[in-house]
């Protein structure tokens, strides 16, 4: 099978499909058998890679889905392009492959998958979803227990049972609303999240009818295709400019990244934790400063409050060039002790280093209030 049948065969899969070229490398490859390359168009697949035409067209109809989901609504906005949407589109490429007799699908023409598959669904996938079940209506029972005994039943869960109360919800949900246990635990608890009993048959209908699990999430969506975008070829000097613009982007954002995670590294280096100053007397927030430990030793031997300037790297005293220092009443630190509490009385006439219209020294730095549309206003004007 050379590439233009190839090609073909997917076109015949989905007639909107926006035009894409299809080429064999001519070569193996130990890492992957193909791939799409979004900002040409292409489905590159390396053909030595095969000993028949079903992994081939596998493999073609793979990356075909690629193609058709970065065409979609759904287009992925990141470099993780296996999502759920893909794996709903790549399973109904495949079973519309499957009716047209493009691919032959070896899990349901082999006798011996037919056996092994039949032993596992029924020996162990709805045994195992049967018991899940059975267990749910037992822990209903214990449910009734604590009830009677006044005690509480996720205590019961969490240290005599030791099992994540999320689990027993879903099992006993999963007898509550008579779930069918056929598939297995996995999809009794993808089915106890669906309240609608006509929605969960249908469902179940289409389990039995080949859906995969992704393929069921995205019904339950309610989005069960994107909408295929049928746009021309794009021209590739313009592809490659876009492909460029996205790359330069997400460098971006990953040295933006980096730098916040160097100025926390910064910051933890240096030893700083912040500090909330109160005054102890009316309770009102007047600042925010850094604590370093020369300048939590300084607080304490002098009883006023001393902060670690992150501008000038030095500490200093609040009020010693203005003279509205800060009196140290009480000292807390909070539950995960990387916050200091300061709460002061005040010494001078405020604690903001701005003044207000007035030329009044502001009583605390926090004097303007966002309003709900995001502007703000001066309380201390």
């Amino acid at each position: 099978m050379n590439q233009d049948q190839v090609k073909e065969l997917l076109g015949r899969l989905e007639s909107q499909a926006p035009e894409f070229k299809l080429l064999f490398t001519g070569k193996s490859s130990k890492k992957v058998n193909g791939l799409y390359k979004p900002e040409t168009r292409e489905i590159l697949l390396h053909n030595k890679n095969f000993d028949s035409d079903e992994e081939l067209v596998y493999t073609a109809i793979h990356e075909f889905a690629h193609h058709l989901h970065f065409c979609s609504s759904a287009r992925p906005t990141s470099l993780r392009s296996h999502t759920s949407v893909y794996w709903s589109l790549f399973h109904r490429l495949l079973a519309r492959a499957e009716e047209l007799g493009i691919y032959r699908n070896v899990f349901v023409s082999e006798p011996e998958f037919q056996r092994l598959t039949e032993e596992i669904k029924v020996k162990y996938l709805a045994n195992n979803g049967q018991l899940m079940k059975d267990f749910g209506q037992t822990l209903l029972q214990a449910v009734q227990l604590c009830g009677k005994y006044h005690v509480r039943f996720e205590d019961y869960m969490d240290r005599v049972l030791c099992i994540p109360r999320t689990t027993a919800k879903t099992v006993m949900a999963s007898f509550a609303q008579d779930v069918t246990p056929d598939f297995g635990f996995d999809h009794l608890k993808m089915m106890t999240s669906v309240k609608d009993p006509e929605v969960r048959r249908d469902m179940e209908h289409k389990r039995r009818d080949g859906y995969s699990t992704e393929m069921l999430r995205q019904e339950l969506k309610g989005d069960p295709l994107p909408e295929i975008n049928p746009t021309p070829m794009p021209d590739p000097v313009e592809a490659k400019v876009e492909l460029l613009e996205r790359t330069r982007e997400q460098l971006r954002k990953k040295i933006d990244d980096w730098n916040r995670k160097l100025e926390d590294l910064e910051t933890k280096i240096e030893g700083l934790v912040p500090a909330v100053v109160q005054n102890a007397a009316t309770g009102e927030v007047l600042m925010l400063g850094w604590v370093n430990l020369e300048a939590w030793s300084h607080t304490l031997a002098s009883g006023k409050a001393t902060f670690w300037s992150t501008s000038r790297k030095e500490i200093w005293e609040k009020g010693e060039t203005s003279g509205d220092w800060l009196k140290i009443v009480e000292v807390r630190i909070d539950c995960d002790e990387d916050t200091l509490l300061y709460r002061v009385l005040p010494q001078g006439t405020g604690a903001c280093h701005t003044k207000n219209s007035a030329g009044r020294t502001r009583q605390s730095c926090f004097y303007r209030k966002v309003e709900a549309d995001g502007t703000l206003t001066d309380l201390d004007p």
